[in-house]
């Protein structure tokens, strides 16, 4: 078991990973630490660093370092073909309702919407002078 893996590998397994929590206000979320931290696994965070957190009550937040959720996703994942099968499914359903509620967008409003952020400057659609 390697736990250590690339941002992409990680990427992936975190979408599948919250996949199992759609619908509800407690998926995975990467915070930055305002202060240090201890995490579920006794790992520490540093002030600055990010770590992984889920709500799981009002005022309660599990913790997970990158190293600690990396070794989470490692053991939960692995040698379990019919849980990566049920993940792969329901996120290639959200992408699949996702591009269909992207599909229903009036054409005219995204090019409205597009042509005032170029007209303004702002963000990537800089004008540039000849």
């Amino acid at each position: 078991m390697n736990p250590i893996c690339g941002d992409q590998e990680f990427n992936d397994q975190m979408a599948r990973l919250n996949t199992l929590y759609r619908g509800c206000d407690a998926q995975w979320v990467a915070i930055k630490a305002q202060k240090e931290h201890t995490d579920a696994f006794g790992d520490p965070i540093s002030s600055g660093h990010l770590y992984y957190g889920r709500k799981t009550g009002f005022h309660e937040t599990i913790r997970l370092s990158r190293k600690s959720m990396e070794m989470f996703l490692s053991c939960f994942f692995e040698n379990n073909a019919w849980l990566s099968h049920i993940t792969e499914h329901l996120l290639k359903e959200q992408r699949e309702m996702a591009r269909k509620k992207f599909d229903q967008i009036e054409p005219s409003f995204v090019r409205r919407r597009l042509n005032r952020i170029m007209r303004s400057g702002d963000g990537i659609f800089r004008k540039r002078s000849v």
